[in-house]
């Protein structure tokens, strides 16, 4: 590829906000994400969206990568990069700004952007399981109009997507909620070669103008190593040499005296 054709690449791509194309692919036992360095964007595999639907991801948005005030209004960015509610909600502009404990923010107005969501693609599960998850999500800015978000996941690329645990209602500034989902609710995830995807999507509002703002941090996932054949295969031989033992032993003639 020439120069002026590859300099016309990465000018298109640098002008695509908030990709859905990148991809978290997970190791080790855990991932996490707090997302303390917004300041340099979304972290690798995580994106914004408009116009999300039960099924669909949505239009892919960008988000303010500039510390923005709890309090402020929708022109300040959609999406935001706001402080986490680890300091206290009459906290000052400043004091948030310096807050180093950041959280990803969402201020809704328009309907397409109410319908919105905030998504982690995963590029699959293959070789793992026992998957558990759990997220913070708090108020930041309670006003008239509020809304009701949810916590979805899908395996592939077609389908609705699956709610787990309760809705979000936003309310009274900093009312956080504690998601903590269990392996047994995300089974389906298990040792999957599709692309996993996990959100939380606006799904009802009331009232009109800016919603209240809305924030997430302190995501986590923890998984184990699905077990190797040969470990099944040495638990089973374990387990017959067991069996076979106690055969003997039972069948010994009672006093016979051992070889």
């Amino acid at each position: 590829m020439n120069s002026s054709k590859s300099s016309l690449l990465l000018l298109i791509v640098g002008l695509v906000p908030g990709s859905l194309t990148a991809q978290v692919v997970l190791s080790g036992t855990s991932y996490s994400e707090d997302f303390d360095d917004l300041g340099s964007g979304l972290p690798s595999g995580w994106s914004v969206t408009t116009n999300a639907s039960p099924s669909g991801l949505g239009d892919s948005s960008s988000i303010t990568t500039s510390a923005v005030r709890w309090g402020a209004a929708n022109s300040s960015g959609l999406f935001r990069n706001s402080s986490s509610s680890s300091i206290d909600s009459s906290s000052s502009t400043d004091d948030q700004s310096a807050n180093s404990d950041r959280a990803l923010g969402w201020r809704p107005s328009l309907a397409a952007e109410r319908d919105g969501a905030i998504l982690l693609t995963v590029q699959n599960t293959l070789g793992l399981e026992n998957f558990n998850l759990s997220l913070s999500v708090f108020t930041f800015n309670d006003v008239a109009a509020s809304a009701t978000y949810a916590l979805e996941y899908r395996v592939g690329e077609a389908g609705n997507f699956t709610q787990v645990g309760s809705t979000y209602n936003t309310g009274t500034e900093f009312s956080q909620t504690d998601y903590s989902v269990n392996s047994v609710t995300l089974s389906a995830m298990n040792d999957q070669s599709d692309t996993v995807y996990i959100r939380l999507r606006g799904t009802t509002s009331s009232g009109t103008g800016a919603l209240d703002g809305v924030g997430i941090d302190n995501f986590s996932l923890t998984y184990s190593a699905v077990p190797e054949p040969s470990s099944f295969a040495a638990l089973i031989g374990l387990g017959a040499l067991g069996m076979v033992a106690t055969r003997r032993r039972r069948q010994k003639p009672a006093g016979a005296l051992s070889a």
